[in-house]
């Protein structure tokens, strides 16, 4: 996954969880293969 394409998810990501918890979704999916989170 490309930078850009990082940021585009980042959006979509923020505005369908309509900006709660839309970091936390975002860290979880792009380190999903992190066991911390």
């Amino acid at each position: 996954m490309t930078y850009f394409s990082i940021i585009i998810f980042y959006f979509v990501t923020t505005i369908y969880s309509n900006g709660k918890r839309s970091e936390s979704l975002f860290l979880k999916t792009v380190f999903y293969k992190d066991p911390n989170f």
